[in-house]
Formats: C-alpha cells, structure tokens, sequence
C-alpha cells in the first residue's frame, strides 16, 4: 500500500475570507496590503499563506483525492471550492456531504442514495450524494464523523469509482473526484482503531493542513478588510474599522478562528460601525459595561445574545440534543440551527 503524502509544508487559508468586487462599497482597513495571494475566496499575504496558495494551485488541476486537515473554521470548504474551480471537473457540479450533520441512520442513503423501499420511508428513489456529484466533486467535510460500519463501502467507492445504492443491485459507474476534511488527526485516530486505516490512505493521496488564525496572525488585518467589503457589499452600506479597532482585533486569540472573526466583526457593524464613526465603548470582549454607560444598540446586541444561547441550550436540552428535531421544533433551518450552535458553542462533537 502506498503511503499518503505528508502535510504541504505551509498552513492553509481561512474559511471566511473573501475576494474584494468592484461592485463592493468599502473603506476597510486603511493599512490594507499591496501585496496578497489569492485562490478562489481564500486570501492571505503572509509567506506561509502565499507558499499554500501555490501549492494548491498545483494540486487543483490533477484528480488526485485530497484530505485537508484543520481545525472548524479555517476554511476547509472553502479551500475544497477553490480546487475544485480550478480543477478539470469544474464546469460539473460541487456536493458537499457534511458527515457530522446527517443522523447515523441516513448517511448510508444520504452518500450513495437508495431504491424505493429500501428501508421504512423510502416512499420513492433517491439519488445520493455521489450521484449527485458526477462528472464533479464530491466533498466529505468532517469525514472522521463517519461510522467504521459505512467505512468499507464509502472505500470501495472511491477504490472502484463505481455506487450501488441502498437496496440496489446494479452498480453505476461514476466520474468523481473526492475531497474530505476533517478536524481530527486522522493518522492517530486510524492507529487506534477509530477510524480504517485503508480508508485513510485512500483518502490522503495529498494532505493539506489549514493554520489556525493564531498561526497566521499577521493576515487578520488583510482578513478584516475583506470582511468589510463583503458586508458592505452584502448590506449595500459603508462599515469602517479604524486602525486601533483593527489592532485590538489582531491582537485577540481566536479559537473560532475566523469563522469567529468574521462573526466578531459582524458584530461590530450591528452595534454602529459604520460612517467612519468612532465608539470608544464598542466591545472587543464581552466584559459587561455598566447599565448607565452602555450604548442601547450593545445592550440591544447583548440582550439577543442571551437570549439566543438560553432558547438553544433548552432546546436542546429538551430534546435530548437531537439537532434535527430541535430545529424543527424551532422551525428554524437545521443549516442556519447548526450556525447558531456552533456561535456559541453549543454543538458537542459525536462521539466514537
């Protein structure tokens, strides 16, 4: 069996970065660099960063499986995009499975699809995920979620290029190339039996390990600015950050990564960022202020927050941490319920 490659030496782009438009209305960060890589919606200009981007660009264009490795919010899926736009199949379609997200129960037929009445409520054919990819990508985002009973049939998919499925009996050949992430060191998990190891040197053809924003703290001041001119172009406003606001931000550990950046300067832009305005009390924790002092729209924001993380944590706790059917019960779109889980951390990774 041939070894996996090692990690590409350089770390990885972050997950909420975004190329700037001519459409986009912005003032940003006045201190914005002059020189920066990009690839797809991933940007960054330190050497690390712009060494990555390259490598990337080498590996988009081969067929080869590829395994990104990082933690939640340093922009896997967007790195999984980026390769595959610049990849031969790019004018096929982009399928993402998120393996952590679909119960148990359903990834089997969510992967490769089923027959009508494969099972209880197989009222009619399904096409599944594969499928749904070919002549595209297929991209399996937190694969190490996955089940070892479904590992030997999702590795005789890729080891084959051809799907049966849920109570089928004729395979179909398919034309797929396969990208997975996962936020666990899959090597490790694979040496403690937690996970195939065959599946894993079949999907490490290539490995690309995506920094945390701590590792590439230089580029947060790059990423602020990109995170400005997508709201600005979002919400058809003008946001600023001054200098010191982008230096309080730099400063800051992130272990949301900027997936937490993004949302911190989102933030920022409720509670008044915008027309150059200058709030020396906005806050850059969530230190309390006291009530006479604060400024109505943090103590608005403040107040929703609250309220937010009490509804979900009942919610949740209600019903037995069943995301599914907690969303439902919210009527509330279990992609959007997800979000809002994991902004304030109330979603427990499955265990195995």
């Amino acid at each position: 069996m041939v070894p996996p490659l090692g990690p590409i030496d350089s770390p990885l782009a972050d997950e909420l970065t975004l190329t700037p438009t001519p459409a986009a209305m912005t003032s940003g960060p006045a201190s914005q660099p002059s020189v920066c890589a990009t690839f797809g919606r991933l940007v960054g200009q330190s050497a690390r960063m712009r060494k990555v981007i390259d490598q990337l660009k080498v590996v988009a264009p081969q067929n080869t499986t590829l395994l990104l490795e990082g933690e939640s919010g340093t922009g896997k899926e967007l790195a999984a995009e980026a390769v595959h736009a610049a990849s031969q199949c790019r004018k096929g379609p982009f399928v993402v499975v998120d393996c952590a997200a679909v119960p148990r129960n359903l990834i089997e037929a969510e992967l490769f699809g089923h027959e009508k009445g494969a099972f209880t409520g197989a009222i009619q054919s399904r096409e599944g995920a594969f499928v749904k990819a070919d002549g595209g990508t297929v991209f399996l985002d937190e694969i190490g979620e996955l089940e070892l009973d479904i590992q030997p049939r999702l590795l005789r998919v890729i080891e084959t290029r051809a799907i049966k499925p849920v109570g089928g009996s004729v395979p179909r050949r398919l034309n797929v190339r396969i990208i997975a992430a996962t936020n666990r060191d899959l090597s490790r998990e694979a040496e403690q039996g937690r996970f195939r190891t065959d599946l894993y040197y079949r999907l490490a053809v290539t490995r690309v390990r995506m920094p945390s924003l701590e590792e590439r703290r230089e580029d947060v001041p790059l990423l602020c600015h990109y995170v400005i001119e997508d709201l600005c172009e979002r919400d058809r406003k003008e946001y600023v950050l001054d200098p010191k606001q982008v230096a309080d931000l730099a400063r800051r550990r992130w272990p949301g990564n900027v997936r937490e950046l993004r949302n911190a300067i989102e933030r920022l832009t409720v509670l008044g960022i915008d027309d150059g305005e200058e709030d020396e009390k906005t806050p850059f924790s969530y230190t309390p202020t006291p009530t006479s002092d604060r400024h109505f729209r943090v103590a608005k924001a403040e107040a929703i927050a609250s309220f937010e993380r009490q509804f979900l944590t009942e919610l949740m706790s209600e019903h037995r941490g069943n995301i599914t059917a907690a969303a439902i019960a919210a009527h509330v779109d279990r992609v959007h319920f997800l979000r809002l889980l994991d902004r304030h951390g109330l979603r427990k990774p499955r265990r195995t």
